[in-house]
């Protein structure tokens, strides 16, 4: 059973947090405003992370971290 939890968890998102993670910049580029759909525990996740980053605004988060790995 221990093997099992172990397994579960070497493979949750809690090995997923080597992922580098952006800090709030400022970018001169001009906005435009897309439409995406989510998952609502995706969304929340994406707000606690946003938070975490000392982010106010979630959509700018995930574009600092979309921008992070293009």
């Amino acid at each position: 059973m221990i093997k099992k939890v172990k397994t579960v968890l070497s493979n949750s998102s809690l090995a997923k947090s080597k992922v580098e993670l952006p800090k709030k910049i400022e970018s001169e580029e001009n906005k435009k405003s897309y439409s995406f759909t989510l998952e609502p525990s995706v969304k929340e996740g994406l707000e606690k992370l946003a938070e975490k980053q000392n982010y106010k605004n979630t959509s700018q988060f995930l574009n600092d971290l979309i921008k992070l790995y293009l």
